[in-house]
């Protein structure tokens, strides 16, 4: 979709009334700089370049909600998102909802499932990293029931790119996926189980994608999210490569002290080619962020992280990022983040062993 056709849209939404139509929207303006930096996770090394590279994202989310009576509503969504200053709007689905009461309902259209968000920032996007399960796209059908969930349909929404470098949405005609979650909450804690099966309907292609979620709550002081993931591919060979991840991530606050990290570790196969992928690309990261909070408005972190920056342990590449983070909410749904980054190789597989550094700032709102 063409980002003029914003303009008609945004027109039409306003002439509607407030109680059967409205529109809610996200906007993120992303932008980093670094000198010399090596990030074996993605392929960068700029560690012969003499110049501050930088690179920017850019992301704008609509939802169209219309409530047709006291049972039926319907959501459609379009999203622009990618790399760049000049992302392209494209149709990120729609679904039709019927609400028989607060334990049940069902909704039919274009689903998404994902599991076990990472807290930690850098690996906070669903649609690429998750501590559970990034992402799974489907048009099917999804029914709710109390604390229960079953969603079935076909894959949707495969990328691929043009030779021009324009993307378009390619459609799998023959992949199907079966999500099943289930909600035990307990006080103000809950556990969550997932399931997520994907086939191909063809000899070993298929997938099953299953995990546990813990949420503990002791507001105001405590909480801790808690993940187990296990992955298979292939299904009908005899030994399956299983992989499995943990993740371990608390929250504690102290009045204007605060203090949250993240520990991950994923368990693979000797030999990566036999092994299951996860949604993370590397085995293991430890994460921890003391902080202080100002005012309601400004709060500094402070964090200290290691990463192990491949997913193979024989792999040497690992690396220390140090550096200040500040966050700032000027006004209710406005927020700017930013940090400097200092990052230490200390692996024994780096041919330059110097420190890189670089700037990151993020401006978001919603409306």
């Amino acid at each position: 979709m063409k980002t003029k056709i914003l303009i008609p849209l945004l027109t039409l939404a306003s002439i509607v009334s407030a109680t059967d139509f409205n529109v809610h929207g996200e906007v993120k303006l992303y932008g980093d700089g670094y000198y010399k930096q090596q990030d074996p996770r993605f392929g960068i090394d700029n560690t012969n370049d003499p110049d501050l590279i930088h690179t920017y994202t850019s992301t704008f989310k609509l939802a169209f909600q219309t409530i047709f009576n006291e049972h039926w509503n319907a959501i459609a969504k379009i999203n622009a998102d990618a790399e760049g200053s000049s992302p392209r709007f494209l149709y990120d689905g729609a679904y039709l909802q019927y609400t028989k009461n607060k334990m049940l309902n069902y909704r039919i259209g274009d689903l998404t499932y994902s599991e076990g968000k990472f807290r930690y920032y850098d690996y906070d996007d669903t649609g690429k990293f998750a501590a559970g399960l990034r992402d799974r796209n489907i048009r099917g059908a999804e029914i709710n029931f109390w604390d229960m969930s079953l969603g079935a349909g076909f894959k949707r929404g495969l990328v691929a790119f043009e030779d021009n470098g324009f993307e378009v949405i390619e459609e799998d005609s023959r992949s199907y996926i079966i999500h099943f979650a289930a909600n035990i909450p307990f006080s103000t804690h809950l556990f969550r189980s997932y399931i997520n099966y994907e086939s191909n309907q063809a000899s070993e292609s298929n997938s099953l994608r299953s995990g546990m979620v813990l949420q503990l709550n002791f507001a105001p002081y405590f909480n801790l999210q808690a993940v187990h993931a296990s992955y298979t591919d292939k299904l009908r060979e005899k030994y399956p490569r299983f992989s499995q991840a943990v993740t371990v991530e608390p929250e504690l606050h102290l009045g204007m002290m605060n203090l949250k990290g993240t520990f991950y570790y994923a368990f693979l196969h000797d030999n990566l080619e036999k092994a299951t992928p996860i949604e993370v690309p590397e085995y293991m990261f430890a994460y921890l962020e003391p902080g202080f909070s100002f005012s309601k408005k400004f709060s500094l972190g402070l964090p200290v992280e290691y990463h192990t920056m491949s997913l193979d342990d024989d792999d040497n590449l690992e690396q220390i990022f140090v550096g200040p983070r500040f966050y700032l909410t000027p006004a209710e749904r406005l927020s700017i983040k930013s940090f400097v980054r200092m990052g230490f190789p200390i692996g024994d597989d780096y041919q330059e062993n110097e420190m890189h550094i670089g700037t990151e700032v993020e401006v978001a709102f919603h409306f």
